[in-house]
């Protein structure tokens, strides 16, 4: 038998073994997309929010008030979103974020909010300072903006945001 056939053969019994192929692990569309934000404290960049790393965030200055944003651009291929998931750092205490996600399909059009607006969510070291928000979309968006209010500190801030479509 030639190696290639071994090679083959190798393959097949591999495939055979595996069994039922795993599924995929979910897609985060906004890991290291383009990030902006309303206003930045320096170095806590926007794109700090969306790294994939849960120890760096976006903090927003205090001097532009309340509510800030920080926005991901999709480019251009968006997803068409079913949630967005919010975390802060899991090392902080517990806290409430008051939270809206609003989209656009293109830098030109208006914005829609995609979930309930200036909803208050309970971040807590037990759920990993994590919030899951079910957004409903009808095509795909190009900008996802998450408003934080965060009341009475003066500043916004978010450690990453994600971006899901099943």
């Amino acid at each position: 038998m030639s190696r290639v056939h071994l090679l083959a053969a190798a393959a097949a019994i591999a495939l055979f073994a595996a069994g039922t192929p795993a599924t995929a692990a979910p897609v985060n569309h906004a890991l290291g997309r383009y990030a902006f934000a309303s206003t930045v404290r320096v170095p806590f960049w926007p794109s700090q929010a969306n790294d994939g790393r849960p120890h760096t965030e976006w903090i927003s200055t205090s001097a532009g008030g309340f509510p800030q944003h920080v926005t991901i651009d999709f480019g251009y291929y968006p997803p068409l979103l079913t949630r967005v998931v919010v975390k802060l750092n899991p090392t902080w205490p517990a806290q409430n974020l008051i939270l809206s996600v609003s989209g656009a399909p293109a830098a030109m059009n208006p914005w829609s909010y995609l979930a309930p607006v200036d909803r208050p969510y309970a971040f807590t070291p037990a759920t990993g300072n994590t919030v899951t928000i079910p957004v409903t979309v009808s095509s795909p968006i190009r900008y996802l903006r998450i408003w934080v209010t965060n009341l009475p500190l003066p500043d916004a801030y978010v450690a990453e945001v994600e971006a899901y479509s099943e």
